[in-house]
């Protein structure tokens, strides 16, 4: 199994979580920002960490959602 951490953080807590869930995932993984995910579906599980703006996700977060 393969795992995607990837996050959206302006003021840095968002990444620190992302960051804790990445050192505890002992299988294969990858971190990124969520800006440069293409693919979820290549992956077993995704956590995608963000914060949100008016009661919901960023638009670069919705993209990326409605995509998969």
């Amino acid at each position: 199994m393969n795992a995607l951490v990837a996050d959206m953080s302006s003021t840095g807590n968002v990444q620190k979580v992302a960051e804790a869930i990445y050192r505890e995932i002992a299988y294969r993984k990858e971190i990124r920002p969520i800006e440069e995910v293409h693919d979820i579906g290549a992956y077993g599980v995704s956590f995608l960490g963000f914060p949100t703006h008016q009661q919901g996700p960023d638009k670069k977060v919705k993209e990326v959602l409605a995509r998969h």
